[in-house]
């Protein structure tokens, strides 16, 4: 996307600020607050991030020229991914491994972003941006994983 204007501290300072609701999740699991909440928040955050990045992958496959099919087919794979775990949690898959795999899941939404970046649609800095907060809520979201409590972890209906 030459000419396109890099990415802003601005835009940084609330991409940065996107990480607060994980953050919360944590401590409300950690602490003990409400750990049955802050896990199945911490899931909701996550499910809807990664559903969000696929949004924005589907704008790059659709200025991607002639990979474009395979790049949209792409974009779509995290949001059914995230539906995916959303399903089995409600069917029965324990918390912490539910939020461990959308963990896994956003981690590997790094080697599409480096895709984007390769074919030329992402714009200027956006490995520099994508990879600290991808890793940074995917650390957020391994943390509530392996601090709620047994209890909670296999059913949120309590």
């Amino acid at each position: 996307m030459q000419g396109d204007p890099p990415i802003s501290t601005a835009a940084r300072m609330l991409g940065f600020a996107g990480l607060l609701p994980q953050l919360l999740a944590l401590l409300v699991t950690a602490t003990g607050v409400d750990p049955a909440m802050g896990a199945m928040t911490a899931l909701a955050y996550a499910v809807l991030i990664v559903s969000f990045l696929g949004g924005i992958w589907w704008g790059f496959a659709m200025r991607a020229g002639v990979r474009q099919p395979q790049l949209a087919l792409l974009a779509v794979a995290p949001t059914l991914a995230a539906f995916a775990l959303v399903v089995a949690r409600m069917t029965g898959l324990r918390a912490d491994w539910a939020l461990a795999a959308i963990a896994a899941v956003l981690m590997l939404t790094l080697v599409v972003d480096r895709l984007f970046v390769d074919d030329a649609v992402a714009p200027p800095g956006w490995m520099g941006l994508r990879a600290p907060l991808t890793i940074g809520l995917a650390v957020l979201t391994l943390l509530t994983a392996l601090v709620a409590p047994a209890e909670i972890l296999i059913s949120y209906s309590n």
